[in-house]
């Protein structure tokens, strides 16, 4: 959690795989699911839902590992609840995903925007930012996207790798958060440095 929060998806990567060769049978390590979508190993990613397969959390997670290859008809289908959303919410998603093209979704409302943008947790604010993305709602998208920055939830590089955020990548607005994800990357390499856990980060 904690490399995947500063940024460092590949060495989270590695000790999701660690911990898999200890318990390999955990359905806690589920969570290395989202790690490995975001560096786009979506075979590998269902590996570590297949370990929790049938909750809420697996299948929201691999209906977005669908979204991503393409398979919307597919992902609508399979739909499962998101975490913490209101029903308004997912209504909205879903709705989002029976459309063609899903950028004919319209805004999410402004109070589940909000709900999403205060929470005490920042990388759902993040996740929600890529699914408003692909769904069309371009404020939303950046406004969550910066609130997670803002949270310290780095999201770089997992911006540039997630495709969910093509529709807004090219914005001046995406560009700033980039760069205030990247610092936050960068503070994050810093303070693990001084506390003797990694080497210097590069300048």
């Amino acid at each position: 959690y904690i490399l995947r929060y500063g940024g460092l998806l590949e060495e989270s990567a590695r000790e999701c795989e660690t911990a898999l060769s200890l318990d390999p049978k955990n359905p806690r390590f589920r969570s290395c699911g989202v790690t490995n979508a975001l560096l786009g190993n979506y075979a590998r990613a269902r590996t570590f839902l297949n370990l929790d397969a049938g909750s809420e959390f697996s299948g929201r997670q691999l209906t977005w590992i669908l979204v991503r290859e393409g398979k919307l008809e597919e992902a609508a289908r399979i739909r499962a609840p998101e975490l913490g959303g209101s029903d308004t919410y997912n209504r909205w998603l879903s709705a989002c995903l029976a459309r063609r093209p899903p950028s004919a979704g319209g805004s999410l409302p402004v109070e589940v925007r909000e709900h999403f943008a205060t929470g005490r947790d920042s990388e759902p604010r993040f996740n929600v930012a890529s699914r408003v993305a692909f769904c069309g709602d371009r404020e939303s998208a950046l406004h969550l996207l910066r609130k997670a920055a803002e949270g310290n939830y780095c999201g770089y590089p997992a911006m540039d790798r997630d495709p969910l955020f093509d529709p807004i990548r090219k914005t001046p607005e995406f560009a700033e958060i980039r760069r205030a994800a990247m610092a936050c990357h960068q503070r994050f390499l810093t303070h693990r440095a001084a506390a003797g856990g990694g080497p210097e980060p590069k300048k």
